[in-house]
């Protein structure tokens, strides 16, 4: 596929897609951003989130399905779908969070299951939320600038400085609106922005050799903790801040 992407589409996009699930669930999983970014791909994306109505909040496996009867992506909800290597330890922690008795540390076709029915539904416990709109390989790369004349997709910097204050505000305001009992952001390099958004002060504990910070403002708990893919971090690290989690909304 060549050319421009359409660039209003984009910019409304921008400004109104935020992820997937409820804002009425009780978790909120708080990421950078989404992966990929193939230029084919974020073109049926905007196309299937027109079709859909322009959700801010869309269901991850209906959405996931009709983008892939339109363009090759990797199928992650049929029978034997593939566990997607972010996910899988954010179902780590819901199952943690839900049942700290379970032994979610070992169980990989109940992660599978939970991937395939439960994850991103839009009338589940949780949402899956991304700081910034749009699929991108990496920090490193950037393609939007071939892809759109718009001036604030010119670099990843202009693209930062003209989006992020607006999303943390409106995060920001969603979370005083619903008040999920948890936020869990992941990757704790975007601490300040993890931070602007809470606007709490963080304490910090260990588990398995690395570390995660909880904070509270008396109606939601915020929790930062690494990102699944970083190195180093094992699933036990997720079971147990699930566990620990669950232990902290008691209090």
């Amino acid at each position: 596929m060549t050319g421009h992407l359409d660039d209003q589409l984009l910019k409304e996009f921008m400004h109104k897609f935020y992820g997937y699930g409820n804002y009425n669930g009780r978790y909120w999983f708080v990421g950078m951003e989404e992966g990929g970014g193939l230029r084919e791909v974020v073109a049926k994306k905007l196309e299937v989130w027109v079709g859909r109505g322009k959700r801010e909040l869309e269901d991850l496996k209906e959405n996931h399905n009709e983008i892939g009867r339109k363009v090759k992506i990797p199928d992650f909800f049929s029978e034997n779908a593939k566990i997607q290597s972010t996910w899988k330890w954010l179902i780590r922690i819901l199952l943690s969070v839900e049942d700290p008795d379970l032994d979610a540390l070992n169980d990989r076709e109940q992660v599978r299951k939970y991937q395939k029915e439960s994850l991103g539904e839009s009338r589940g416990c949780h949402c899956l939320v991304e700081l910034l709109p749009l699929p991108s390989q990496s920090k490193k790369v950037w393609h939007y600038s071939e892809y759109s004349s718009l001036p604030c997709l010119s670099s990843r910097q202009q693209y930062e400085e003209e989006y992020l204050p607006l999303r943390i505000e409106h995060l920001r305001k969603r979370i005083d609106k619903y008040k999920p009992r948890a936020v869990i952001f992941y990757g704790s390099t975007y601490w300040d922005h993890w931070k602007s958004i809470a606007r709490v002060d963080f304490r910090k504990k260990e588990y398995s050799g690395k570390d995660a910070y909880f904070g509270h403002n008396g109606t939601t708990l915020f929790v930062i903790t690494q990102h699944p893919v970083a190195r180093g971090v094992t699933k036990k690290y997720f079971h147990q801040v699930g566990k620990a989690i669950a232990r902290e909304m008691k209090h």
